[in-house]
């Protein structure tokens, strides 16, 4: 199993990437949409969950990661065990 601790400075570096990327996104103005259930999400809302899924998969591949910009809970129809 996967200690936590083994990979601090990789989630760090990700934390900092997903941060820079909002920063940018931030300086050239943010637009905002809304998504299929109306809540809003900005390019600076995808662009840092991009950088964080496949950060996280290319850290620990066989564990499923599930943000807000990537579940859709209209589409989960069977309980499952996450």
């Amino acid at each position: 199993m996967l200690d936590p601790t083994d990979c601090m400075p990789e989630i760090e570096s990700l934390t900092v990437a997903a941060g820079n990327a909002i920063m940018k996104v931030r300086k050239k103005g943010v637009a905002r949409t809304d998504k299929a259930d109306g809540s809003p999400v900005t390019e600076a809302d995808l662009a840092a969950d991009r950088i964080i899924i496949d950060g996280l998969a290319a850290i620990a591949p066989d564990i499923l990661a599930i943000t807000e910009e990537t579940y859709n809970a209209a589409a989960d129809h069977e309980p499952q065990q996450y």
